[in-house]
């Protein structure tokens, strides 16, 4: 993992492909540990009108070390909502047994 910075966003909502939700190509820049330099473009999907990311905003980003190109930007979002369907799923699992269980 590693830092980089957004150099460039550009506003596809107008795409409207996925209904209300914003599409961004974001333009990212990070140096790999052996210093190499990638540039390349990252596209969020974003849960309203305005991009997650400005451009110099600082990211997170986490990359394929033998392939560095291959990245994603970690960020607490993108962390937070499988997380939370996670729990709401082992809710119900859990119900559901503690119901069959019951009779």
């Amino acid at each position: 993992m590693t830092t980089g910075t957004v150099t460039s966003v550009i506003d596809d909502s107008w795409l409207k492909v996925f209904g209300d939700q914003g599409l961004y190509q974001h333009s990212i820049r990070f140096v790999t540990a052996d210093k190499r330099w990638i540039s390349k473009s990252y596209t969020n999907l974003t849960d309203g009108f305005q991009s997650r990311y400005r451009e110099g905003d600082i990211v997170d980003v986490i990359y394929n070390p033998t392939d560095p190109e291959e990245f994603i930007i970690s960020s607490s979002a993108s962390i937070l909502g499988p997380t939370v369907f996670m729990l709401i799923g082992l809710g119900f699992i859990s119900y559901s047994a503690w119901l069959v269980w019951q009779f």
